[in-house]
């Protein structure tokens, strides 16, 4: 269903040519020409240049196509979101998703966006802070591009991910973590796991377990896929490390590792469908780039540390880290 948009495409430098000069030629063009530089020159200059084409009725007279036509309200939505105004974004958005008919079964693609430096295996712990800034970047240009909301956890009130189960994360990013969170606080997190833990052993007479993620199969950190409130949820329900909180968190509902599937839920794949171009495009966070650059440096903490010099990738949920004697 999914097919990738290679990366590191050679976008032709667009903003100084004006094609909005041969609308009378090729009339499709005040939606294409608008799609690129809103995607790619998001100048001022190019902002404002598009906004006055599609605003304009004139230059739609001759477009024939409705699913074409009503692109001018997509569009019109990302120049207010790029602009920062999210009421008349809404307001946009509201009227494309109204007219825009998308079809029931339709092969998605999906632009893969990634923005990571590159750092040795050895600085990626120290640089992890810096890491994380650019995959939230990242992420604001997918929401900007897809339409997504990223308040649509909230809108629809579900705590699913964060109460019925718990991340499973590498060495690294849990070093990363306890190298930030306040000493009371881990202190509490761990109370929380290890009443997890005790739970499962109950259940399962057996642990949840550090795992080499090289020699076991995917999920076998938590073999019995149990389910329980993560250990860094508050009282609240909101996150307690969400500043540092591991890449599986922060990428969900907006990306992909492979053309075989998207890290997702139906909330966001419902945004995904109904605010998807005529072209059927999602933009994602790719997932690739990032999870190269974390393994290298899992494997380089795992040689590092005794306890896991014979591992390749340690991984483990959040309940089984909690537990182990690294602090």
């Amino acid at each position: 269903m999914y097919k990738i948009l290679r990366d590191n495409i050679v976008i032709p430098d667009l903003e100084d040519l004006d094609l909005f000069q041969y609308l009378s030629l090729i009339p499709n063009l005040v939606i294409y020409y608008s799609d690129v530089l809103l995607r790619y020159y998001p100048s001022e200059k190019s902002l404002q240049n598009c906004l006055q084409y599609l605003e304009s009725d004139q230059y739609f007279e001759d477009l024939v196509d409705e699913n074409l036509i009503v692109q001018r309200y997509r569009l019109q939505a990302l120049y207010y979101r790029r602009q920062a105004n999210l009421a008349a974004a809404d307001q946009a958005w509201i009227r494309y998703i109204q007219a825009f008919k998308p079809a029931k079964q339709e092969n998605y693609t999906l632009e893969k966006l990634s923005h990571v430096s590159a750092y040795p295996s050895s600085q990626v712990l120290s640089n992890m802070a810096q890491i994380y800034s650019q995959i939230n970047e990242t992420n604001t240009e997918v929401l900007l591009l897809s339409g997504n909301s990223n308040e649509t956890c909230f809108h629809y009130q579900c705590t699913d991910c964060c109460t019925k189960d718990f991340p499973t994360l590498s060495l690294v990013e849990y070093l990363h973590i306890i190298n930030n969170a306040p000493r009371e606080l881990l202190e509490i997190f761990s109370k929380r796991a290890k009443m997890i833990q005790e739970e499962y052993k109950q259940r399962y007479n057996s642990s949840l377990e550090i795992i080499d993620q090289t020699v076991h199969p995917r999920g076998f950190e938590n073999p019995q896929n149990f389910r329980f409130r993560c250990p860094f949820l508050g009282d609240d329900n909101l996150c307690q490390v969400y500043e540092w909180r591991p890449l599986i968190c922060r990428a969900f509902g907006l990306a992909a590792h492979s053309e075989e599937s998207i890290q997702s839920c139906g909330y966001f794949l419902t945004q995904y469908h109904y605010s998807s171009s005529n072209r059927y495009e999602m933009p994602v966070l790719d997932l690739a780039p990032i999870v190269a650059l974390l393994g290298g440096a899992n494997k380089y903490q795992a040689k590092s540390s005794p306890r896991y010099s014979n591992m390749k990738q340690p991984v483990g949920t959040a309940v089984a880290w909690l537990l182990e004697e690294i602090q």
